[in-house]
């Protein structure tokens, strides 16, 4: 039923070179962007995430623990460059919240790309989105999550969303319908389609690897 719907929708985009980047998003207190903005001067403290298999799932851990996806910001730059800077609209750090999504006019954009942790529940898909920064400037707890309701309620005529998080391509499924997730809400919203993924994804690899496509 998607795929009739897809093959009988007008293309609305506007304009067609257009990207939306959302990447690196905050999500613990002790995020050394937290503590440059309480004391500019400050050490930054090191991170060692990058040394890590730092995966971009979060099933079944605590959210206000997620590990900074460093990778995902070398990611969104390297997809500004290839593209160009003035084809690339870039929601970064605290920026990258699910309000700022619902807010975009998506008509504007041809592809959507998010670059962060998901939480992708085959059981229950309803409880499945896309996680952004849970944590504000001031170190306030936020739902930082894009959740599949809010994906099915965002009008989204993009040509192409890419998820770039742990197995993004999955979720439960439907006889007659297909697999009921992430990418069937985004078909559902207006994207003509939708890359994921169906493994675990590395954020070191996935930032390197990418913005080779």
């Amino acid at each position: 039923s998607i795929a009739v719907t897809l093959l009988s929708r007008p293309q609305l985009t506007s304009n067609p070179n257009r990207i939306a980047v959302f990447a690196d998003p905050v999500y613990n207190r002790f995020d050394p962007r937290l503590a440059r903005l309480q004391n500019p001067f400050a050490a930054v403290p090191t991170s060692h995430t990058t040394a890590l298999q730092v995966l971009r799932a979060d099933l079944g851990v605590d959210l206000s623990t997620l590990p900074r996806l460093n990778a995902s910001r070398t990611e969104a730059n390297a997809i500004a460059a290839i593209a160009g800077q003035d084809h690339v609209q870039q929601w970064l750090g605290f920026q990258a919240t699910p309000a700022q999504v619902m807010q975009i006019h998506w008509s504007d954009f041809a592809i959507a790309h998010f670059a962060a942790h998901a939480i992708v529940d085959s059981k229950h898909p309803e409880l499945s989105g896309i996680v952004l920064s849970t944590l504000d400037h001031e170190r306030r707890r936020e739902d930082g999550v894009f959740w599949l309701h809010d994906i099915y309620r965002t009008p989204m005529p993009v040509s192409l969303v890419a998820l770039s998080g742990c197995r993004t391509a999955t979720g439960e499924p439907i006889p007659g319908e297909g697999i009921a997730g992430l990418a069937q809400a985004f078909l559902s919203s207006g994207a003509s389609a939708v890359l994921g993924t169906l493994w675990t994804l590395n954020d070191q690899d996935a930032g390197n690897m990418v913005p080779e496509f």
